[in-house]
């Protein structure tokens, strides 16, 4: 710019000074006229020759407005971030404790100390009562400690947030053998086989239930199934050894012979 001339960007309190230069985009104006500029505008131009001339640009309300708006965004965005990492942190740490209780109760467990790891799963559920693998590990220690009905509880909650869990399906169906309920107990082992189709052991644990309701005939076509899927599967030999024992349908003694070979503990 010619003769010392100067950009000058005022805000929108001078706006009506300039009101008229703006609509022509850019005010060019003599120093003389400046008179009734703010202090500030004063002092800027105070050393410059009064021929000298001085470019001013308004500042848009609108592009000032935007402004404010964006960072008022950009904080409320970085207070949205250190929100959800505290948050994140927290549901970290909470998570780690969760499963701290968890390998704490299975230590007690596997020590025999049923009782003490149930307190510890019982623990662990009230942290997070959503998540199936406590109620799954407590319905164990029940099962352990010789109350399947409360393990029964305790699958029926697992199973309810994961129902698609056939182990825990497997789990129940035992638990309900021991209570005598055959009819839940095949019900359940049906629904394991639907969604795994090749799992030797729900056949062969819906044999028992079979050979405890005397239908010998569908006993022994599970147990045969069974050892058919798993042809070293020493407990489905015994088993449908027993139930063609018990139903005269055939020698047992080549099943009960495998069966030692397998595992000799398997027929007792």
């Amino acid at each position: 710019m010619a003769g010392g001339a100067a950009l000058l960007i005022i805000g929108v309190g001078s706006y009506v000074l300039f009101q008229q230069g703006m609509q022509r985009g850019l005010l060019k104006t003599d120093l003389t006229n400046l008179t009734n500029l703010t202090p500030t505008l004063q002092a800027l131009t105070h050393n410059m020759q009064t021929t000298d001339t001085v470019e001013v640009r308004v500042a848009e309300p609108s592009q000032i407005v935007a402004e404010a708006e964006a960072k008022r965004k950009a904080d409320e965005a970085e207070r949205q971030r250190v929100g959800a990492g505290e948050k994140e942190r927290e549901q970290t740490q909470a998570e780690a404790r969760y499963y701290a209780l968890i390998n704490r109760a299975n230590t007690e467990a596997h020590a025999g100390d049923y009782d003490r790891a149930i307190t510890t799963f019982s623990e662990a559920i009230r942290l997070d009562p959503t998540n199936a693998l406590a109620f799954r590990s407590q319905g164990d220690a029940y099962v352990n400690k010789g109350d399947p009905d409360q393990a029964i509880a305790d699958f029926n909650e697992a199973i309810r947030l994961d129902p698609k869990d056939t182990n825990v399906l497997g789990k129940r169906g035992l638990a309900y053998l021991r209570t005598s309920d055959l009819d839940r107990a095949i019900a359940d082992f049906n629904e394991v086989i639907q969604l795994k189709p090749n799992n030797a052991s729900a056949f062969n644990n819906r044999g028992v239930a079979y050979l405890r309701k005397k239908d010998y005939g569908q006993a022994i076509s599970d147990f045969s199934e069974a050892i058919r899927l798993n042809p070293n599967y020493a407990v489905a030999f015994c088993n449908r050894g027993l139930a063609k024992e018990r139903s005269n349908n055939g020698s047992s003694d080549d099943d009960k012979s495998i069966a030692r070979q397998l595992d000799a503990s398997a027929c007792r």
